[in-house]
C-alpha cells in the first residue's frame, strides 16, 4: 500500500511500469553488485591481470583493459535474466496501480 500512495491517480500503465521497474531495480542492484564483485576478485588472480601488472599497468588501465571487457558479458547476462522478473512482478503492481486510482 505504501507504493500505492507513491503512484499519482493521472498516471497511466507506461508511467506506472517504468517507476515500478525502477523500483524493483534499485531494489535488487545488490544482487549484481555481488556477483560482479567475486567475478573481479576471480580475475583479480588471473594470469592476464598479473602480467599486466608486472609489466607496469597502471590499476585504471587493467580496470578497463583488462577486467571491464571480460566483465561486460556477466553483467549483460544477468541484466537480461533479470528482466522477466522485473515483467512477471507487473500483475501485482498493477494491483497497487489500481488501488491508488480508486481512492
Amino acid at each position: 500500500m505504501a507504493l500505492a500512495s507513491i503512484i499519482p491517480r493521472t498516471w497511466d500503465s507506461l508511467k506506472i511500469f517504468i517507476i515500478m521497474s525502477f523500483i524493483f531495480a534499485m531494489l535488487s542492484w545488490t544482487t549484481l553488485a555481488r556477483e560482479v564483485r567475486g567475478k573481479v576478485l576471480a580475475y583479480r588472480e588471473s594470469d592476464f591481470v598479473m602480467a599486466a601488472k608486472e609489466m607496469g599497468a597502471s590499476d585504471r588501465r587493467i580496470i578497463f583493459r583488462h577486467l571491464y571487457p571480460n566483465m561486460l558479458s556477466h553483467i549483460i547476462v544477468v541484466l537480461t535474466l533479470t528482466i522477466p522478473g522485473i515483467i512477471l512482478a507487473r500483475p501485482s503492481s498493477a494491483s497497487w496501480a489500481s488501488a491508488s486510482r480508486s481512492r
